[in-house]
């Protein structure tokens, strides 16, 4: 997104929270309640700070990958989800806040979400939402994805400032679906190739129809 977006920005300046997640074999959902994956560390960049800050699962051994390759001597520790919402809502918020401004100011922006979040940054309403799985992509009204993201975080689930996209995909319908079939390693980096195959997807997403 960095190498496509105007100006000479890094990445850290439009994807401000990254997630690592490992697999979780066998039972128990961990401190997210996922069942098949555990969060492992977060890296944060505050809104106008070159300075990241990370936040360990406190919960889990490190993987001695992560633990020596990542600068965590000074990051901060959760145990429980409480403790991860609070430290959410006074680290990761301001920072996606601060996103959220700056894409308010541009005529039109891509958000990318993350780690299946349904609502990577809160405050406005989209256009258009396309919810991308391997060989199909869904588009959903704008108004209406927003609208069943608010009934989706009145419900009980593993994190409270985090709606997932299936609680949310299940409460209504997509306005439009398009096949995304398989491309080549060689034809993923043409992107007039990309363009040709997935204009199906491009056309769903930007039409007037799901406005």
């Amino acid at each position: 997104m960095a190498a496509i977006s105007p100006g000479d920005r890094r990445p850290e300046a439009i994807n401000p929270v990254h997630r690592l997640w490992l697999p979780r074999p066998g039972g128990g959902t961990g401190l997210l309640g996922r069942k098949a994956r555990g969060f492992v560390v977060d890296r944060v960049t505050p809104p106008g700070d070159d300075a990241v800050r990370h936040v360990v699962n406190g919960s889990v051994e490190l993987p001695a990958a992560v633990a020596e390759g990542l600068p965590l001597s000074d990051a901060a520790a959760v145990e429980s989800l409480p403790a991860l919402n609070d430290l959410m809502a006074r680290l990761h918020g301001p920072a996606l806040d601060a996103l959220g401004e700056h894409i308010a100011e541009r005529d039109a922006a891509v958000v990318e979400s993350y780690a299946d979040i349904a609502r990577p940054l809160a405050g406005f309403v989209p256009d258009a939402v396309a919810v991308v799985e391997p060989r199909r992509c869904r588009v959903y009204d704008g108004r209406r994805y927003a609208r069943a993201c608010d009934v989706a975080g009145g419900s009980a689930h593993g994190g409270r400032l985090e709606e997932r996209v299936d609680d949310v995909t299940d409460l209504l319908d997509p306005a439009a679906t398009a096949d995304l079939p398989a491309l080549s390693d060689d034809a993923r980096r043409d992107p007039s190739t990309v363009a040709d195959a997935y204009i199906e997807a491009y056309e769903a997403l930007l039409g007037d129809g799901v406005r």
